[in-house]
């Protein structure tokens, strides 16, 4: 080879070292492709935002990512949903009143209709952002943060050709349920994304096995409502590792975090999954949750980063024994008595609405001298269900 090409190229690798180095000193993953975010060391464990920064901005809000991207979150998840005439936006419920100051179903208006209304804070009142479409969040996200678009199973290929045509296939994730052969043509067809995640419930690990073998998958994000599933036992796990596949977790409740569930204990829920080899963990807390991986030094702080107290986090003592014999729901009493919060800092009825699958309406009508304007008392125990 040339002396002077050695030389040139011998200088190009330095600079490449370089770049890489920094970038893992000052905390940045490089996560800001889906092809960068494949490529990450098996320790990485990255953080995914649900619904954005939701405690401090509107839920699936512009705001709400752009908080996540400032903050060095690597993903986050957002829902989608079709409008009448054939935008998507970002909303999770079907319905639009309980996060703006309109009602009536997505399906059945327009996004110019929808986008006259605006969204709700978490404290419940109305602010001045409005409904996002997808091309804005795209728009925003691309190049500085992942978008994970739940819900995006009942309009995939509708989904393909938008990403397509804004260019995007490298900051989108799509996910299902459907079968292995679904996820290895896709995969196949579009290499340079976006990627096609499944979303697999308990089986086998020799069913884990064969699904991972015929569907290619990448990552898989798992849906869990216990721990005793073999897909977070060392035998799933070693299938994951064999078919090198890596492992979304959902962190926020009971009923799809094997068990746990950090809006009852947050430390215990995520170190349940750290110890299973854990890629991304889905988080209602992803500062938290980012302050955690930093303190374990997993992670290190991003650019920028503050320091995040974990003292407000709910704490409460999960019995594993007891769980494994159909596990108490949190604050519940005698059978029959409903289920019980105890405020804490930082509540809202917004957040436990959401934590507890209900509406703020329902808690309200549960107990006496509650509205949806009462200011929550550190202290007081209210009805959720």
């Amino acid at each position: 080879m040339n002396r002077i090409l050695q030389i040139k190229i011998s200088i190009l690798v330095f600079f490449t070292l370089t770049l890489f180095q920094g970038l893992a000193l000052s905390g940045q993953t490089g996560v800001f492709s889906i092809d960068s975010m494949l490529r990450l060391p098996d320790t990485t464990v990255l953080v995914a935002a649900h619904r954005g920064d939701w405690r401090n901005h509107p839920e699936n809000s512009l705001s709400a990512i752009q908080s996540c991207i400032d903050r060095g979150i690597d993903i986050v998840e957002i829902d989608v949903r079709k409008t009448k005439d054939g935008h998507f936006v970002l909303m999770h419920d079907a319905t639009i009143q309980r996060t703006t100051n309109g009602r009536g179903r997505v399906k059945d208006m327009s996004l110019q209709t929808l986008q006259n209304y605006f969204l709700k804070g978490p404290d419940g009142k109305t602010g001045n952002e409005r409904i996002p479409s997808l091309e804005e969040a795209i728009s925003l996200a691309r190049g500085k943060i992942i978008l994970n678009l739940d819900k995006s199973a009942i309009a995939m290929e509708e989904l393909i050709g938008l990403t397509d045509s804004l260019g995007a296939q490298q900051c989108v994730i799509l996910k299902g349920s459907f079968k292995a052969g679904y996820f290895k043509e896709k995969n196949s067809r579009y290499a340079a994304g976006p990627l096609f995640m499944p979303i697999l419930k308990d089986q086998t690990a020799g069913a884990l096995d064969t699904f991972l073998m015929n569907s290619g998958a990448r990552v898989v994000e798992l849906i869990l409502d216990h721990d005793r599933s073999d897909l977070c036992k060392p035998e799933g796990i070693e299938v994951f590792k064999r078919n090198r596949c890596r492992i979304w977790y959902n962190a926020l409740y009971k009923s799809i975090a094997c068990g746990y569930g950090e809006n009852r204990n947050a430390l215990m829920t995520w170190d349940f999954m750290l110890d299973r080899n854990a890629f991304i963990i889905q988080t209602d807390y992803p500062f938290e949750l980012m302050q955690y991986l930093i303190n374990k030094g997993i992670r290190q702080a991003p650019q920028g980063w503050r320091e995040v107290s974990l003292t407000g986090l709910p704490s409460l003592i999960i019995d594993t024994a007891a769980m494994h014999n159909a596990a108490h729901e949190q604050g519940t009493a005698r059978a029959g008595e409903g289920v019980y919060h105890t405020i804490k800092s930082g509540d809202t009825l917004y957040g436990l609405a959401l934590h507890y699958k209900t509406t703020i309406k329902a808690i309200c009508a549960l107990n006496a001298n509650l509205t949806e304007k009462t200011v929550l008392q550190i202290g007081r125990k209210i009805r959720v269900r």
